[in-house]
């Protein structure tokens, strides 16, 4: 126990300095490095101490410089902050830059700053070191130009405050891109504005002065010129005069300056022609006081004489007030060049190759606008010629202001020469789709008949099959033009006397109804007939305008046009059997007017001499397309129908059976010998009734109700009139046992003589009782 009591001092010692060993592994002593230095890994540890103390202890100095050799560099050399300290500051660098702090960056540079006597790093005296701060540039923060000056880690190797120049170029953009021989503050300076180069001390020889002074140095010294400042800028260079003309172009022509006179002396100041008027003293190119010479005037090339001798200068080159621009207020013109001070009337008109040549005065006078001097003979020569009534008409008839045209000047060249330009075309352009497949004709489309003389002057006989869609042949040719144009007694205002054709006829002329009245009534305008046969159309499509009259065979299908085809007997029968004849216009009637009704009926021009037997209801109104009469009878004739081809039980409900079939058609109808007025050649059938053919040989003993039912025992089907089955047990009142029904009919059924002497087969009545056969004491065959 007492041993392990004693190992306890040593435990905490040993304790103790494994915790100085780590503390002194983490950070050296006395303290931890500044920031800057912290960060750099040759510092850090034991060894790191070594960099800056050395083996033995001795002063910083010389490590400190031996990193950071620009501070050496500025000792040596005697410049900057620290060269500019005392040699024993300059020897300690740790009287001034502490280490093994824990204060910010900020801290110890004021620390830093105050061990110097330089105060507080903001108030640093930038004069001290030859670096002045005037003007903008003394309100600027530290951090503005040495941007790391506030930073707490301090990147490696890069300054805080040292490696700035007072060239101003390494702070600010040079303009002038190292062609400037001096410096910026000869020029600029610090104190105002860059741009401000007001206190710039320009030569005594060139004042900036009047219409120079307040300007920019670019508008004198261009860039890229022999002027720029650039150019200028070296110290022994030799200035060389610049006369008006260097810097400003002559607004005045060659001849004007070659005919205004100066001192030759002038030459040797920079003084030129353009001083004889203008003054650089003046406050602009407009001078104060007039220095002008009449004279002058005409040197311009513009001498002042009529029109323009007593005009005042203003009127011509308006006044100093209105701020125009030289070249408007003094254009280069002539005395002729009426367009330089006139406004031109025709807004341009003559602005053409062909007039270029010519000015004002080659149609007006100098003197006056108006009258002109444009002569009829010239119009005809350069222009338009005017024949006939053109030549008398007044030229503001024909040279009207144009719309068009700014101002709406007088239109002169390229006035419309067609009549229709000036003339409203009577015709209402009715020969317009005829003209357009005709060559063009330079005054329009009216000279292709009309003279220019006068309306009624025509060139040519009206060709009417040319210019209109009506060609007049045949019984049109011979008629008067106003037949169809009615005239007029006077003129209207286009001059015409012939009407229109629509005043008479104001239907469509391509068709003969626009004229004629349709005899037909529209019969053959339907949409299912031709519209148009060999190119034609309308009436034409079977007429002639030779006569109406005449329509060939050939022409007329009577089937197509009024769908009745004719065939068989109606081939052969005259048009007027149908259509009957006018004994007046001996033109053929309509059919509707003889036989109304539907014509597609035989009926609506026969009478049925069935009297509608076969137009019954129940039958059928088709047969194979057929319809009516065509159903079992042909055109070409009433009576020739094979009486195969009738089927007697569809049309009459009466089927031909047994003897019926056998039997002619003479047998039920009877021949007539002479046709009758319906065109009958056979009667019609007594009725369908036995008895209504043949007589009864029972005489009425199966008569029921008033009706003779012959098939309730009689078959129709067989030939003859026998019964050899008798279902005598359903059809009678006494069933037929074995013993009776081997008796013969004629047992029980025997002949006698009526009353009136017919042989008679009794049937009715019998009796049905033994006794009504049989009594007593009757032998087996007797009664």
């Amino acid at each position: 126990m007492k041993a392990s009591i004693r190992w306890i001092p040593i435990a905490v010692a040993l304790m103790g300095i494994l915790a100085f060993a780590l503390l002194d592994i983490r950070e050296p002593s006395p303290g931890p490095l500044i920031p800057s230095h912290h960060g750099v890994a040759e510092l850090q540890g034991r060894n790191g101490c070594v960099q800056c103390h050395g083996n033995q202890p001795s002063d910083l100095g010389p490590s400190c410089l031996a990193c950071h050799e620009s501070i050496e560099s500025d000792i040596l050399a005697g410049q900057g902050l620290h060269g500019s300290l005392g040699m024993i500051q300059q020897a300690q660098c740790g009287s001034c830059h502490p280490e093994h702090l824990t204060s910010p960056s900020h801290e110890l540079l004021n620390f830093s700053f105050r061990q110097a006597s330089l105060g507080k790093v903001e108030d640093f005296a930038h004069e001290t070191l030859d670096f002045h701060l005037q003007g903008a540039h003394d309100s600027l923060e530290c951090k503005e130009c040495h941007q790391q000056a506030l930073v707490n880690l301090l990147p490696k190797e890069t300054p805080r405050f040292l490696g700035l120049s007072q060239d101003c170029t390494t702070c600010h953009e040079d303009p002038h891109k190292g062609q400037m021989q001096r410096s910026c503050q000869s020029c600029h300076g610090q104190e105002h504005d860059f741009a401000d180069l007001s206190r710039f001390p320009h030569l005594k020889e060139i004042p900036l002065h009047g219409s120079h002074s307040g300007l920019d140095c670019a508008e004198c010294h261009q860039s890229e010129t022999s002027y720029s400042v650039e150019a200028l800028s070296p110290l022994d260079l030799e200035i060389t005069w610049r006369n008006c003309a260097s810097c400003h172009e002559s607004p005045h022509t060659n001849s004007f300056l070659k005919n205004t006179h100066y001192p030759e002396e002038w030459k040797s100041v920079g003084r030129d022609e353009c001083a004889l008027c203008h003054s650089e003293q003046d406050e602009t190119f407009l001078q104060t006081e007039s220095r002008w010479k009449d004279p002058w005037h005409k040197a311009s090339g513009f001498a002042l004489e009529e029109p323009h001798a007593n005009l005042d200068c203003k009127e011509c080159h308006g006044t100093r007030e209105s701020k125009e621009d030289f070249s408007l207020r003094y254009p280069k013109r002539n005395a002729n060049d009426c367009a330089s001070c006139h406004q031109d009337p025709h807004a341009g008109q003559f602005d053409i190759a062909k007039y270029q040549e010519k000015d004002c005065l080659s149609c007006h006078k100098p003197s006056a606008f108006l009258p002109h001097d444009f002569s009829l003979v010239r119009h005809n020569e350069e222009s338009y010629e005017l024949r006939g009534a053109h030549a008398t008409v007044k030229c503001e008839d024909c040279h009207k202001p144009d719309v068009h045209l700014e101002n709406q000047p007088v239109r002169f060249l390229g006035t419309l020469t067609k009549c229709v330009d000036c003339h409203t075309d009577p015709h209402d352009n009715a020969f317009q789709p005829y003209s357009e497949k005709l060559d063009p004709v330079p005054e329009g489309d009216c000279a292709r008949c009309h003279q220019p003389t006068d309306f009624q002057d025509l060139t040519r006989e009206f060709d009417h099959g040319q210019w209109t869609p009506f060609p007049l042949t045949k019984g049109h040719d011979q008629l008067d033009c106003q037949a169809c144009h009615q005239r007029n007694s006077l003129p209207d205002e286009h001059g015409r006397t012939l009407g229109k054709v629509s005043l008479l006829y104001p239907g469509d002329p391509a068709s003969c109804v626009g004229c004629h009245e349709d005899i037909h009534l529209g019969s053959f305008s339907g949409n299912d007939l031709p519209h148009s046969i060999q190119g034609k159309i309308g009436c034409a499509r079977c007429h002639s305008t030779e006569s109406f009259q005449e329509v060939p065979a050939s022409k007329f299908d009577h089937g197509t046009w009024t769908s009745f085809p004719l065939t068989g007997a109606h081939d052969q029968a005259e048009c007027a059997s149908c259509h009957g004849v006018d004994q007046v216009s001996q033109r053929l009637g309509r059919l509707q007017d003889h036989y109304p009704g539907d014509p597609s009926k035989c009926i609506t021009c026969h009478q049925d001499p069935h009297a509608g037997t076969f137009q019954r209801p129940h039958l059928e109104l088709t047969v194979n397309g057929k319809t009516d009469c065509a159903r079992c009878h042909t055109t070409s004739s009433f009576r020739k129908m094979s009486p195969v081809d009738f089927h007697h039980e569809k049309w009459t409900d009466f089927p031909l059976l047994g003897a019926h079939l056998e039997a002619d058609c003479t047998s039920c109808h009877q021949p007539l010998g002479k046709q009758g007025p319906l065109g009958r050649s056979f009667g019609e059938a007594i009725g369908t009734s036995c008895t209504d053919c043949h007589s009864d040989p029972h005489l009425g003993q199966f008569i029921q109700k008033g009706v003779n039912d012959c098939l309730k025992c009689h078959d129709s089907g067989i030939k003859t009139f026998e019964i050899p089955n008798f279902a005598h047990n359903r059809l009678s009142t006494f069933a037929l046992d074995q013993n009776h029904a081997q008796l013969d009919c004629s047992a029980c059924h025997v002949e006698r003589l009526t009353a009136q002497g017919q042989r008679l087969i009794q049937y009715k009545p019998l009796g049905n009782q033994c006794i009504d056969c049989h009594s007593a004491g009757r032998t087996e065959s007797g009664r």
